[in-house]
């Protein structure tokens, strides 16, 4: 009997230790094998392009390029292909997005290691897969009034890190230096991804930023 061919697998993640914990857990199961790993979104779509991956593994927080942005240009590139978020977003609203994009499964980092397996088998079957986890805060995200769900459609255009840091605003950080310590970057990064929300949300500063988003919490 002929032997099956390993399920191709690229992992896309900017933490080498999460890179690594992903690709022994892979190793040790038949029928699957790393082709590659990335740790920026650069990477990860050249590597598509070189490697032809089955299953692509990724973290929605990338350097040079967000998760979304990253989850378009990978099926663009091959449409057949597989996409996994392995994240520590959970809220609904990033999950809403990714999926939005073309993602077919969505896990968590803390999630166990047989629970990765399975989510990875389930969509290399060619089916859709939340973690229990995910799940849960899908469905709460969807009972208190489709807030979540609202918020999601508002801020549909903002990546990942830009969703973090509305929500460190509406929380009340507003200062460029304390939401740089929050997000561990520089003002300098903070500031241009306040440019970048303001201009995909039409607003002209924080204030107006905060009055939107407000706006679109009271009127659900």
């Amino acid at each position: 009997m002929a032997m099956q061919t390993p399920k191709r697998i690229l992992i896309a993640d900017d933490h080498s230790l999460v890179r690594e914990g992903l690709r022994q857990l892979i190793e040790s199961q038949d029928g699957l094998h790393v082709v590659g790993e990335a740790t920026n979104g650069e990477e990860a779509l050249n590597l598509i392009a070189i490697k032809q991956p089955d299953l692509l593994l990724l973290d929605l927080s990338m350097p040079n390029s967000g998760g979304i942005q990253i989850i378009e240009a990978a099926l663009t590139l091959r449409p057949h292909l597989r996409i996994l978020i392995v994240t520590a977003h959970g809220s609904s609203s990033f999950v809403y997005s990714a999926l939005k994009a073309g993602g077919h499964g969505y896990l968590l980092k803390s999630e166990e290691g047989s629970e990765i397996l399975r989510a990875i088998n389930c969509i290399l079957d060619g089916q859709s897969y939340l973690s229990p986890e995910v799940t849960s805060e899908v469905i709460r995200g969807y009972l208190y009034g489709g807030r979540q769900y609202d918020r999601e459609e508002e801020l549909a255009a903002l990546t990942p890190r830009e969703c973090e840091l509305v929500d460190l605003i509406l929380e009340g950080t507003t200062k460029n230096l304390a939401l740089a310590n929050s997000l561990f970057v520089s003002t300098k990064t903070i500031q241009k991804h306040k440019t970048n929300i303001f201009r995909k949300l039409d607003v002209s500063d924080t204030y107006e930023l905060i009055k939107l988003l407000e706006k679109r919490q009271s009127n659900e």
